[in-house]
């Protein structure tokens, strides 16, 4: 380990948990897949150093998210790791988490959502660290990441392509 932060991601959706992550490394921090609850408590319980936050997904299988949550609230050496929940459905709102990312959400509330989370400094991020990440994201999604024409990029994570409201 090189000194980085460690993030577990914990979500059952391959592609999505891979784009996660590839973002989240480039932006410097270790990260650490899971595609379940129970991948993640096997993880909790065999690391001295706990993780600087989990990015969890309330809805997986084997162990949900849901029920991660119960397993660490009852344990006090996994109670502080902080967590941000990722949900597509709007009334998921566990208290005492470290916040909440809306499936789909962008880019770069990501990124200041995790780093809030795992070093409790204010959402923000350098430019450097942005431009960064959006050029790799961009490469990543290819045709996806332009809003069809506008060229806009479309720096959301966790959809398909985005369509017009009225479309």
């Amino acid at each position: 380990m090189d000194g980085a932060l460690t993030i577990v991601v914990a979500e059952d959706d391959d592609e999505l948990r891979d784009l996660i992550a590839d973002l989240l490394e480039g932006a410097g921090y270790d990260v650490i897949p899971a595609r379940n609850g129970k991948q993640v408590a096997d993880y909790l319980e065999s690391v001295e150093r706990q993780p600087a936050a989990i990015l969890l997904d309330l809805l997986m299988p084997l162990v949900s998210g849901w029920e991660l949550l119960r397993f660490m609230n009852g344990h006090p050496r996994f109670g502080a790791v902080p967590v941000v929940i990722m949900t597509g459905v709007s009334r998921d709102r566990p208290t005492g988490v470290a916040g909440v990312l809306k499936k789909p959400f962008r880019v770069n509330d990501l990124l200041a959502t995790v780093l809030a989370a795992s070093c409790g400094q204010p959402a923000g991020l350098p430019d450097h660290v942005d431009g960064r990440v959006d050029e790799q994201f961009e490469e990543r999604r290819g045709d996806d990441a332009t809003d069809h024409g506008r060229g806009d990029p479309l720096h959301h994570v966790g959809s398909g392509p985005l369509r017009d409201k009225d479309g």
